[in-house]
Order: structure tokens, then sequence, then C-alpha cells
């Protein structure tokens, strides 16, 4: 069915291979290959020329599926995005901080968290030059 129109078409293009990233089994990546068939759309008055068969499980540009997309999004949401990638890559999904804080933002209002209006900030070091920490307080729970 035509993306832009929704009309049904039996005239096809040609294929599209795609690769996407599954959740891992047994600590092992687990990569589903599939092709998809491109087809022409019939109706004269679609902005459409070529289009895609659709997929339930991936989304249109995603290189994820879309349980290992929400899996990586609810690690994420516990800790924060750099040790969430640390996590998941001991788990066998490799993805960078930034690539987690991205699909995040796309979420939209499923992943947001309530942050209080009155924070404390503290920093410190263990040894000079060495390590250094950051803490972060809700005031308002204290």
């Amino acid at each position: 069915m035509c993306t832009g129109c929704g009309v049904e078409s039996d005239r096809m293009h040609g294929y599209q291979d795609r690769t996407a990233r599954d959740l891992p089994i047994l600590g092992k990546s687990v990569t589903v290959q599939i092709t998809q068939k491109k087809y022409f759309c019939d109706n004269s008055e679609c902005e459409v020329d070529i289009f895609t068969e659709h997929t339930n499980f991936i989304k249109p540009g995603s290189q994820f599926t879309e349980r290992c997309r929400e899996y990586m999004l609810e690690v994420a949401t516990l800790v924060s995005c750099e040790a969430a990638a640390k996590i998941l890559a001991f788990q066998g999904i490799r993805v960078s901080g930034d690539t987690l804080l991205n699909m995040l933002k796309e979420g939209g209002d499923d992943y947001k968290c309530e942050v209080g209006s009155k924070i404390g900030v503290d920093d410190w070091a263990y040894r000079k030059g060495q390590s250094y920490g950051t803490i972060i307080c809700d005031l308002e729970l204290a």
C-alpha cells in the first residue's frame, strides 16, 4: 500500500535489502536481514512515485528492531546514556551514548522525566588532578 495515498499497487519496481540489529541471544549480537519489495504508485494524483513495502517491527530508516529500540530506551532512562551504552555493549548491543540520547529526544513525552525546580550541584576530587565526581540532588525531596 502506498505511503502517500494508500492505494495498493501490483507494479513492482525492484528490491531493497535492509539490515537491522535485534536483541542479542545469549550475549551474541543478532542482525536481521530483510529484502523488501519496492512498487510504483499507480495513482496519478499522488506525490509518491515509488514506495517500499512496510514492516511492522522496523521503522523506516531505523537500524534497530522496535523491541530492541524499546529495550535500549528503557535502559537509557534508568541510567545515563553513556552508562547505558556500556551496559548494552556488555549484553551484546553496540550503540553509542550519543545515539541513545538522540533516540530519547525523538521518543517525545514517553521518555521524559520530572525535574525539580530546586536542585543542588556539588563537585569534588578524590585526588588532586586524578578523579572527579559530581552529584546532583533534588532539594525539594530533601
